[in-house]
């Protein structure tokens, strides 16, 4: 079931997986979804997360893009 949220930045790119999906808005990414293999990022396997979360990353990191694999999404920096 979808649900709606807000981000204070609009999002600039989108990747999926086979069952998560990571949304790039200016500064942070979130991410939801399917996550029993990490694919949330965050360190955990949460089997299912159906509201996106915030992903931190590391200090000085800026991500230009994302690619979405089966079961992890990458970050592209610059």
């Amino acid at each position: 079931r979808a649900r709606r949220t807000s981000h204070p930045f609009p999002t600039l790119a989108l990747a999926t997986g086979s069952r998560h999906a990571c949304a790039l808005h200016g500064t942070y990414v979130s991410c939801w979804g399917y996550g029993a293999h990490g694919q949330m990022g965050d360190g955990t396997t949460t089997v299912t997360n159906p509201t996106p979360e915030v992903v931190s990353l590391p200090p000085g990191v800026e991500l230009t893009s994302l690619e979405g694999l089966r079961n992890a999404t990458c970050g592209i920096t610059t």
